[in-house]
Formats: structure tokens, C-alpha cells, sequence
């Protein structure tokens, strides 16, 4: 396993934060799976004082602008990872105050990569002869998924729902777990207003909720899990405001940061797989404490 960087992470307001730096100037970026682009909002942008170039026909899926600006920036530093001459998505899209902009999948996916919130990394690597769960080099116990055709290089996996397959992309943009509307449906999951608390995540969303009797990735089975119901990918009502690019092809599940919050994950693009260890703690944002241990 030879690791070729790493970037440390934080917890802000749900959401995975990295540190990085644009020209030479810190900036906190969202460390977001589930965005194709690595991206800038326009207000960072203006604070850094890059030129804008209009670039006609690209657009933040969601409803974002018809037309998106770009930036070139001389370098961009996540981390140990430096790229050079990089031209940069701009939108005027801004979901909160927890970052100027967005790491994507372009950055993060280039090769395995682990995302470890309790130690504050993710890490990127090279196995070497590695054609198995070497990768999980913790030494713990893990459940693994096959990786599906991801849409951009994104990521995404096949979970299960009261026994319905749900095709899921790995979404750290989001701080909580969002299943689509149709794919609760058919998994005879039925929504229900939800109740906010003061214990809620402020990135947990305010739509209904439904209780899952089995959520399963892999061997993991967790009981009777609470998750977040709402529309995804149609009629502008995209649960992922932060996605760069068009609705993640067939997607009826986003595992957001609350996921990856109660898991050690390690991405194995060379294998098609991903790897994942239960750590403690609440899985899914929306349920209070675990009602049973993965």
C-alpha cells in the first residue's frame, strides 16, 4: 500500500471540510464525492480576485444558473495533493457558510482513496499487488459492495432497502442520507413529517422521514433505520444542491457524510470495490443514537 498524499478533514456543520490553498491563499473547500467538478462559489472567487471566463451550457444541477462561469488558478493544494494550471468551475451557488467551494470527484477519485473522519484524513493510494481486502489495512472487520458504472467518476454501489436493491452514490456533499421518493415506495417505506430537534445535524435536511426495517451495504445489516424521504434528480428538486454537472445517472440513494461519519472507507477504484468498517455511532443522521450494532 503506498500512500501517494493525504488531505486532514474536519466536521463543519455536518458537512467534511478540507483546508486547501488557491495561489498560495487558504480557502476552506467541502470535500464532496458526489460532485463531478472541483468548483468555486462566485463570492470566493471575487475574494480571491480571479479573472471570470463565462462558459455557456454548464450548469449546477438542482436549478442552478443557465450559464457558469470558470477560473483559471495557478495552483491548487489539498493537502499533500498539488495541481497546476487548473481551470476551475465558478457558480453562484452557495448552500451555507461551511466552504468557498467544493473538492469533487475529479480530485478525490484519480486513485483509491480512504475517507477516515475520526482520524481527520482522507488519504489517497497506490496498492501494489493487491487483489483482495489487503486494502483494509486497519485490520478490522469490514462489508464490501461492487462499485457500479459511476456516472463522471462518481461512485456509486448497490444497497438494500426491506430487501429492495437501491442503486446509492457516495455523496459527501451532503450531510445527511437522502433516499429518493420512488425508491422508498417501492421498498414499502412510507414517509412521514419529521419531527426537528435541537439534537438534529444542521446539515440533516427538514423533509419527512421513514423508518427502514433492514438497511444493508454488503454484509452490514442495520435494524429499523430512520432516513430521509425526498425527491432526487427530477423536476428541479435535486437533494444535492452542491452537485456539480447532470443528475448522477440512475441514483435512488445519496450516502452522505453522516454515512461516512460512522464508517472507515476505502474507495478501491483499482479493484471496482468499496471497502467499509463500522467505527460507533449513529449511521444515518436522522436516528438518534444506533438501534443495533452493524
Amino acid at each position: 500500500m503506498i500512500e501517494i498524499g493525504e488531505a486532514p478533514v474536519t466536521v463543519t456543520g455536518g458537512a467534511l471540510t478540507a483546508q486547501a490553498e488557491i495561489n498560495g491563499r487558504r480557502v476552506r473547500m467541502i470535500v464532496d464525492t458526489g460532485s463531478i467538478s472541483t468548483l468555486l462559489f462566485r463570492d470566493s472567487a471575487e475574494q480571491l480576485g480571479l479573472p471570470l471566463h463565462t462558459e455557456i451550457g454548464l450548469k449546477v444541477s438542482g436549478g442552478g444558473p443557465p450559464v457558469t462561469e470558470s477560473a483559471e488558478v495557478e495552483t491548487l493544494q489539498v493537502g499533500t495533493l498539488v495541481s497546476k494550471n487548473v481551470n476551475l468551475v465558478v457558480t453562484g451557488r452557495n448552500p451555507g457558510s461551511h466552504g468557498q467551494g467544493l473538492v469533487g470527484a475529479d480530485l478525490l477519485l484519480q486513485a483509491d482513496v480512504e475517507v477516515d473522519v475520526p482520524e481527520g484524513k482522507v488519504r489517497f493510494f497506490k496498492p501494489v499487488n493487491c487483489a483482495g481486502d489487503q486494502v483494509v489495512y486497519w485490520g478490522a472487520a469490514y462489508a464490501v459492495s461492487p462499485m457500479l458504472g459511476a456516472a463522471g467518476g462518481r461512485v456509486e454501489v448497490m444497497v438494500s432497502l426491506n430487501g429492495a436493491k437501491v442503486r446509492a452514490l457516495l455523496d459527501t456533499g451532503v450531510g445527511s442520507s437522502v433516499v429518493g421518493s420512488a425508491a422508498a415506495a417501492r421498498a414499502g417505506v412510507a414517509p412521514a413529517p419529521r419531527a426537528v430537534s435541537a439534537s438534529d445535524s444542521p446539515q440533516a435536511g427538514q423533509g419527512d422521514v421513514g423508518v427502514v426495517p433492514t438497511f444493508a451495504f454488503g454484509d452490514e445489516t442495520i435494524h429499523n433505520a430512520r432516513l430521509e424521504i425526498a425527491s432526487l434528480f427530477g423536476e428541479g428538486q435535486d437533494a444535492d444542491a452542491n452537485l456539480a454537472g447532470p443528475g448522477a445517472g440512475g441514483a435512488q440513494m445519496l450516502l452522505g457524510a453522516d454515512f461516512f461519519r460512522s464508517h472507515r472507507v476505502y474507495i478501491a477504484r483499482s479493484q471496482r470495490k468499496v471497502y467499509v468498517t463500522y467505527i460507533g455511532g449513529p449511521v444515518f443522521a436522522t436516528t438518534p443514537a444506533p438501534a443495533a450494532t452493524p
